[in-house]
């Protein structure tokens, strides 16, 4: 194998969101408040009604 091959890993959507949630939601908070930060966090992971539910933590 090349050492120099480019390795891509797929991850999907519902994956980021669980691995980076909390950090995301922290970050989120400081830049629409906290009633906003949820929302603003699974828009931007998930757009669209993909993954219903995942908001909610």
């Amino acid at each position: 194998m090349d050492e120099h091959a480019i390795v891509e890993e797929r991850v999907d959507n519902t994956e980021i969101y669980r691995r980076h949630a909390d950090e995301l939601i922290r970050f989120a908070t400081v830049l629409a408040g906290s009633s906003d930060a949820q929302d603003v966090v699974a828009d931007g992971v998930c757009p669209g009604d993909d993954f219903p539910g995942l908001a909610q933590r």
